[in-house]
């Protein structure tokens, strides 16, 4: 029974390499969360997080297309405002050859790249307008994660990941008319602050399945520029997702919730809070040297936030 629980870690190959890519850019603006959560939502959908690839060094990268309006506290289109941004996300993952604490140990490296735009309708001051922003979000490096195999093809996971104050910032701001309390960063792409996200995650790969379920904490420092705090942010990716030959397709999801209220010049004075909620199909196709996966996720409920329809495209490949 171990050594098929080997054996199913070798059928999923290169894409169990995604399990270590816990964390990246989201540059969708919200109400409630200032400028952009850094964790990109749905992320994870597709990849058995709670696993481990063989030792090695792999490449993962991901260009993801993300688009729609912008929801107010009761989920409403707030009229005139959308958010598009289309990034490019590199990363370089080592899994070195040994055991820490009894589990399989990786580290990663990431940089996203990042082009957003804002539009901003009749509702803002002056009219219509339109930011457009291109640069680099927060590096993250994330120094360790560890994955178990505690039963016969199940594995659990813990890790850490760790943004760096070091993208594109500005702290330009845009306030809509009539949404009170409400500030938009329409020209940033990072975030200005250091960011900590610690995450656990649990997959089942036996008979051709992976069945995972992952949860993460996002939890920014203030911001220097602007004394604004964030509120913590509650994420959980899950995958149901099956073998079929070189293909593997099911389907997946995210809740987003953020769990505290933000503090700060600029803060929603009501306590309004960012969620979202994501659903829809994924699909890989094992090539051989790259493994390559899509996934269409669709949003199902928002609130104080953008309700987004993001698409992924993404190639995974060892050196």
């Amino acid at each position: 029974m171990i050594k098929q629980g080997v054996n199913q870690l070798k059928l999923f190959k290169l894409t169990a390499a995604l399990g270590a890519l816990t964390f990246a850019a989201w540059a969708g603006p919200a109400h409630a969360v200032e400028n952009v959560t850094p964790y990109l939502p749905g992320n994870s959908v597709g990849t058995p997080s709670g696993a481990t690839p063989p030792p090695g060094v792999y490449g993962v990268d991901s260009i993801d297309f993300l688009s729609g309006p912008i929801v107010d506290n009761n989920g409403n289109n707030i009229p005139g405002l959308k958010v598009q941004s289309a990034i490019d996300i590199p990363v370089l993952i080592w899994v070195p050859n040994f055991k820490l604490l009894g589990a399989s140990y990786n580290v990663a490296l990431i940089q996203p790249f990042s082009q957003q735009s804002l539009e901003i309708g009749g509702g803002s001051p002056g009219g219509a307008a339109s930011y457009n922003q291109y640069g680099i979000f927060n590096t993250i490096i994330v120094p360790a994660n560890l994955s178990w195999m505690v039963a016969p093809d199940l594995f659990v996971s813990a890790g850490l990941g760790i943004y760096l104050p070091d993208g594109t910032y500005a702290d330009h701001t845009t306030t809509i008319k009539g949404v009170v309390g409400r500030q938009i960063t329409g020209t940033s792409i990072a975030n200005n602050t250091w960011d900590f996200e610690p995450d656990v995650a649990i997959s089942y790969l036996g008979g051709g399945w992976n069945l995972t379920g992952k949860a993460l904490f996002d939890v920014q420092t203030v911001n220097p520029s602007t004394n604004y705090q964030s509120g913590t942010v509650f994420f959980f990716d899950w995958t149901a997702a099956h073998k079929f030959g070189k293909w593997e397709a099911g389907v997946g999801g995210e809740v987003a919730q953020q769990i505290n209220n933000d503090t700060g010049f600029g803060a929603p004075s009501d306590g309004n809070k960012y969620s979202l909620v994501l659903l829809g199909p994924v699909a890989s196709y094992d090539f051989g040297p790259v493994t390559l996966q899509g996934k269409l996720l669709l949003p199902v409920d928002a609130d104080n936030g953008g309700k987004i329809t993001e698409f992924f495209m993404t190639a995974i490949w060892g050196f």
